[in-house]
């Protein structure tokens, strides 16, 4: 405590216990019972409150010598039967800490990176040590101080994450240093001091950290080190980036190198949706006006209405827009079999795609939304984020400053995200019949289609103008020119029941119905690939992996593969990549579950945990170069 920039010496206990209980909850009433609770936590002297008003006296007269004493002090207000500090904001360093800190975070999610590396800073300045230092084990043991100790920890962490994106390490060294020697346990603590001493150049140091708390947790508690201690060891043994002090020395526009270009290639026979493509037009090209935001388009509907599609098509036309590059990411949302991606694993994806080595993408959520949305300021690039689940998914996401186009496919209408400015949203709806006709027309053929128009209708009817359903379909009829559409048309009428749809709270259609009608025209080894990629845990997968899966050789699966690309069962993303229809993926995993037994299943996907296994190890041993090789049999 200081009066007029000197120290005040307050000598006694019980008077700095009484002022340091008041600075805990400063501006609260304290009743005067909770006061005595603490000065005399046995038992209460019988005249505790008169002992109470001599020490707020005496404590007066030090802190306000100056005041009239028949004037009620400024500082120590007494009220009903409690006391409390009242102090402007700037005149207790917890509170000065606590309101710089917000506003670094705040500032930080605009992308100022520099101003918000100088606010942290200055918040942690105004710590001189632990809370409540000189006062007795109780108040230090106080359920307030730990709350202030965790957050001044808490914005350690950012200030060192922020370092970290920087590449200002050495400066998060001193308060890293510090408070993990004050909490020797805390592993998340402990590894952002070790990034920090490797980002300085310090990686013997780091290692030392590592050796260290692994001996005590070992001694202590009897357990190995966590995966954030684990994932900070690998990072030191591979650290390549040198520390960059002028790196927030000013906002000059990053470089994004090479141009990511990663819209993967749009459906050839897609048709229609005209009103649906000039509203994307109108929200990339707002008609000369210049936007305070980047435009956001929410493009939501069922589950295979093509919002995928549309937004595929749309970024193909409109690249010359965006010279800066096309992002893409599937975020998984609605992929049965894993959770949706999280924002924080999404914010390392687009950060990799925009040239940010492994070794400087910040560990934690905000401080990665907050170099991703610098790396953004100016850029004229478009991002496609697919198949989002939610709207807390979605806004890390979001870039802060124009430049950028967001187009968010989704069979949630996202209503957090609405609300955003600069958002707009696009409702799919089925294809029109004019439409669903251009479409089978596309694949089967204008004269094939006008041959036969009743049993054109039979199809959009069966399947309620669905465009993923109309796909397979379609793809059907293309491959089997030599039966008439009419024939086809009955197949589907005699596959069975209408049943609902796959996933929970879709329409009711026939989707399932023309899953199994096409499934079933699969030759044997077809049919059993499917079944058996729909076990498969992975999200897409390539060639050799198919391969493992099927028992083949990659010569022969690729022939297997094409088949099912051709009944539109399996898409081909790039060159040699496969994926699913999430609504797919759950019939070849409902097939998988009910057509194979459980033996089966199991020694299908021994193979791929075979094949993971060989690729792995050269990786391996390229990180643990000291270890002995390890016996595999040949590939």
């Amino acid at each position: 405590m200081t009066l007029n920039g000197k120290p005040v010496v307050i000598p006694s206990l019980i008077q700095r216990n009484l002022v340091g209980f008041l600075a805990l909850r400063p501006g609260y009433a304290v009743p005067i019972a909770e006061i005595a609770e603490l000065l005399w936590p046995q038992q209460q002297p019988p005249s505790w409150r008169n002992l109470i008003h001599v020490h707020v006296n005496r404590l007066r007269a030090l802190i306000e010598p100056a005041r009239d004493r028949r004037t009620p002090s400024r500082v120590l207000v007494a009220l009903s039967a409690s006391y409390k500090l009242d102090l402007a904001p700037e005149q207790l360093d917890v509170t000065r800490f606590d309101n710089t800190a917000a506003e670094a975070q705040r500032v930080a999610k605009t992308g100022d990176l520099p101003r918000a590396f100088q606010l942290y800073e200055q918040a942690l300045e105004c710590w001189r040590g632990p809370v409540l230092a000189d006062s007795d084990d109780r108040l230090r043991r106080h359920p307030r101080t730990h709350t202030w100790n965790r957050r001044r920890v808490e914005v350690a962490m950012a200030f060192a994450e922020l370092a970290f994106t920087c590449g200002k390490h050495a400066r998060a060294n001193r308060w890293l240093r510090e408070l993990s020697d004050e909490d020797p346990l805390n592993e998340r603590l402990h590894a952002q001091l070790m990034v920090a001493l490797a980002g300085s150049g310090e990686q013997a140091a780091a290692l030392q950290v590592f050796t260290r708390m692994r001996a005590r947790l070992a001694d202590q508690l009897g357990v190995d080190p966590g995966p954030q201690m684990r994932e900070a060891q690998q990072l030191v043994l591979g650290w390549s980036a040198p520390a960059r002090p002028d790196a927030v020395a000013g906002p000059a526009r990053p470089r994004i190198s090479p141009v990511p270009q990663q819209v993967p290639a749009a459906v050839p026979t897609f048709v229609g949706r005209d009103t649906e493509l000039r509203w994307l037009d109108a929200l990339a090209d707002p008609g000369g006006s210049q936007p305070e935001a980047p435009p956001v388009g929410i493009i939501s509907g069922t589950a295979g209405v093509g919002k995928t599609a549309l937004a595929v098509r749309w970024a193909h036309q409109m690249r010359r827009l965006f010279p800066d590059g096309q992002l893409y990411l599937n975020l998984h949302g609605y992929d049965r079999g894993r959770p949706a991606m999280n924002p924080a694993e999404a914010l390392r994806e687009l950060l990799r795609s925009l040239g940010v080595s492994i070794q400087r993408i910040p560990a934690g959520l905000e401080a990665r939304s907050a170099l991703y949305r610098s790396i953004l300021t100016d850029q004229r690039i478009l991002v496609l984020l697919d198949n989002a689940r939610d709207s807390d998914q979605v806004r890390p996401l979001l870039p802060s400053a124009p430049g950028a186009v967001v187009v968010v496919t989704s069979r949630d209408s996202l209503s957090g995200v609405v609300t955003a400015p600069g958002a707009r949203t696009l409702a799919l709806d089925l294809m029109t019949d004019a439409e669903a006709r251009e479409m089978l027309s596309s694949w089967i053929g204008t004269p094939y289609a006008v041959a036969e128009p009743s049993a054109v209708d039979s199809v959009i009817a069966f399947t309620a103008r669905l465009p993923l359903a109309l796909a397979i379909v379609a793809a059907r009829a293309a491959g089997d020119p030599a039966t008439p559409l009419s024939v086809l048309a009955g197949e589907l009428r005699d596959a069975g029941s209408r049943p609902d749809a796959l996933a929970a709270g879709e329409p009711t259609t026939n989707i399932r119905t023309v899953f199994a009608w096409s499934y079933q025209m699969l030759s044997p080894q077809g049919a059993r690939l499917f079944r058996t990629l729909g076990l498969y845990p992975g999200l897409e997968f390539g060639t050799t992996t198919a391969a493992s899966l099927a028992g083949m050789p990659v010569a022969q699966v690729g022939p297997v593969l094409a088949e099912l690309v051709r009944a539109n069962l399996l898409t081909e993303h790039t060159s040699g990549r496969f994926t699913f229809h999430d609504l797919l993926r759950a019939y070849a995993a409902d097939l998988g579950q009910t057509a194979d037994d459980a033996t089966r299943r199991h020694t299908t996907l021994e193979p791929i945990v075979e094949h993971y296994l060989q690729s792995a190890y050269p990786g391996d041993e390229m990180v643990e170069r000291h270890r002995g090789p390890l016996p595999l049999a040949p590939p």
